[in-house]
C-alpha cells in the first residue's frame, strides 16, 4: 500500500484546485465537505462507511470531475467532514481508470500502453 499527494483540478458547477491524496489503501474516494460545497457538488445518496478507528459514520455520495493528464474523468466520492485531506482518491477510481502509483517518483501515471480510461469527458 502507498500514497501520493498531488495537486489536481476538480469541477462540478465551479472549478477548484485541490491537494489530492492518492491512497491505494482506501477502497473508496472521499471529498471533504467544505470542498464539495465550494464546487457545488450535489448529494446523490446517503451511505455509511467505516472510520479508521472502526466506528461507522454517515456520509453522502456525490459525483464530479477530476482532471488527470488534460482529461476530465468522472469520480464517485463520499462527502465527509472526517478527513483532513481535501480529496482522497481511492483504489476504486485507480482500478477503474487503470492508474498506477509510482511511489519511487511520488507520481501517478497511466501504463505505457494506451490507458483504458472509462467515463472520460473533454470539457470546454
Amino acid at each position: 500500500m502507498g500514497d501520493i499527494t498531488q495537486s489536481l483540478l476538480i469541477r462540478f458547477r465551479r472549478k477548484k484546485r485541490v491537494k489530492a491524496l492518492f491512497d491505494s489503501g482506501a477502497q473508496t474516494s472521499f471529498i471533504r465537505e467544505d470542498i464539495a460545497k465550494h464546487i457545488g457538488a450535489v448529494s446523490l445518496d446517503k451511505v455509511y462507511y467505516t472510520l479508521p478507528d472502526g466506528s461507522r459514520a454517515k456520509g453522502k455520495l456525490t459525483n464530479f470531475f477530476v482532471q488527470i493528464q488534460n482529461k476530465y474523468s468522472s469520480i464517485n466520492a463520499i462527502i465527509t467532514p472526517h478527513i483532513k485531506e481535501q480529496l482522497i482518491i481511492g483504489s476504486d477510481f485507480m482500478q477503474d481508470n487503470n492508474l498506477i502509483l509510482d511511489l519511487a517518483k511520488e507520481k501517478y501515471r497511466f501504463p505505457k500502453t494506451a490507458p483504458k480510461v472509462r467515463k472520460v469527458y473533454k470539457l470546454r
